[in-house]
């Protein structure tokens, strides 16, 4: 069972960093992720 209602990402151009694009876990597109911050890449939580 799916428990977090997140169904799909879908990476915006834009908001590249590195060749992909790394989201909060809200959502919201990051452009400078923190080291020692939890964050969306691919779809899959990554702790950086």
């Amino acid at each position: 069972m799916d428990f977090t209602g997140i169904t799909e990402i879908s990476p915006d151009a834009t908001e590249d960093f590195d060749g992909g694009a790394i989201y909060d876990l809200q959502g919201r597109p990051v452009s400078e992720p923190a080291k020692g911050s939890i964050y969306i890449i691919d779809g899959k939580k990554v702790a950086l």
